[in-house]
């Protein structure tokens, strides 16, 4: 999603260096860093003006530029947000928030200067997720025995933590542990596609190669992935969005809650931004929630005069159309959604399951099993491919 122009940015003054940063500068506060907002929504730029404005009136208050340096980092102005890190980290170098938030931005490109921020911080403050980030910057930039200490570290703070114990294991084997790796292997609860890939690697360099191959399949054919790590502090970035793909989103949430009112916020935002597809689709498919088939389909069509070979909009008039039965309809938007994008697993699927509905099996089998060779471990399409073998033999 693009909320701005990405030149242009520019700065009213010089930066800190990361290690001044760090110590704390002695200078008063700077003058506040700009971007080019010229080319940004309406509503972003409005947001983002308001919190510089917020720092205006309170130039020595950390959270008025923090707030401002997340108003920024949420809608795509890297360089501005970690000017503004840098300053709430300056004023209050012991509040958790602004370190974390400036090591994460400075994370792709100074992963080094990332974990010394993070270093910082008073130690009281490393609970398990700050710990796991140190632990992560370590391995990245190759302090192996910080990484493996830090990863005990969250170990101990939070005994069944998965994504610790998969990086601990990985970072074992890279230092030639095997053993110690497995031991965390065989610690997590249960076998997730990623555990099953390294003990496969494992096993490899161990010269069991038959071994490896068998577990390199037991892998790809494990659907369980290693869950997400929880990030409260990132996830507070959200609710800083103001471009209309949030306040999408936003008012389908209240759909779901019963606000049946806020599809109207979805139609005033299609109509103030008719060239945002991703928008128009989040409106057609609260439609079709509500099994307004006609009415979707009118969104639909409406983009499509714009965006003639949109695979997404394509695709989902397809899935108005199976909803209605309409089969050959249905088998002819899917087909111009994969003749726009031929990689399209989910038309791909969806038309496989069109051709089942018409009887037509064997054109229906070899759609699933493209399916499966994208995602093997789509449990949903093996059972349908191996019903269809079954009946079609």
């Amino acid at each position: 999603m693009t909320f701005k122009a990405r030149t242009n940015t520019t700065f009213k003054w010089g930066l800190c260096s990361v290690f001044a940063v760090l110590v704390g500068c002695s200078q008063p506060s700077p003058e506040i860093p700009t971007a080019d907002l010229s080319e940004a929504f309406p509503e972003v730029a409005k947001f983002i003006d308001g919190k510089a404005d917020e720092v205006s009136q309170d130039p020595r208050s950390a959270k008025a530029w923090g707030a401002y340096a997340m108003s920024l980092d949420a809608h795509e102005y890297r360089d501005i947000a970690i000017a503004a890190y840098k300053e709430a980290h300056r004023l209050a170098p012991h509040e958790l928030k602004w370190s974390y938030l400036l090591s994460q931005q400075l994370r792709a490109t100074a992963p080094r200067d990332a974990l010394q921020v993070l270093q910082s911080t008073p130690l009281e403050l490393h609970d398990a997720l700050v710990t796991y980030r140190i632990a992560e910057l370590a391995e990245e930039t190759g302090q192996l025995e910080l990484a493996i200490s830090s990863y005990r570290d969250v170990l101990k703070l939070t005994p069944q933590h998965p994504q610790a114990t998969f990086r601990l294991a990985t970072v074992l084997f890279r230092r030639n542990d095997t053993t110690g790796a497995l031991q965390q292997l065989d610690s997590l609860q249960q076998a997730y596609r990623e555990s099953t890939k390294l003990r496969a690697q494992i096993l490899l360099s161990q010269g069991k190669v038959s071994e490896a191959k068998t577990m390199d399949a037991a892998a790809i054919s494990n659907p369980e992935f290693l869950p997400a790590l929880q990030d409260p502090l990132l996830k507070s970035l959200f609710k800083h969005r103001r471009d209309p793909l949030y306040q999408a989103m936003q008012a389908v949430e209240s759909i779901n809650q019963g606000r049946a009112w806020a599809i109207t916020t979805l139609e005033k935002l299609v109509e103030k931004h008719p060239e945002l597809v991703q928008v128009r689709l989040i409106y057609a498919e609260a439609l079709l929630q509500q099994s307004e088939f006609e009415a979707a389909e009118n969104v639909i069509a409406a983009g499509l005069e714009k965006s003639p070979n949109n695979a997404m909009l394509l695709a989902l008039w397809g899935s108005s159309e199976i909803a209605q039965s309409q089969w050959k309809q249905a088998e002819q938007h899917f087909r111009a959604a994969i003749a726009a994008k031929p990689d399209y697993v989910g038309a791909h699927a969806d038309l496989g399951y069109v051709y089942e509905q018409q009887q037509q099996y064997s054109a229906a089998i070899e759609e699933y099993e493209w399916v499966l060779k994208m995602k093997p471990a789509d449990e949903q399409i093996a059972r349908r491919l191996d019903r269809l073998r079954h009946y079609n033999k």
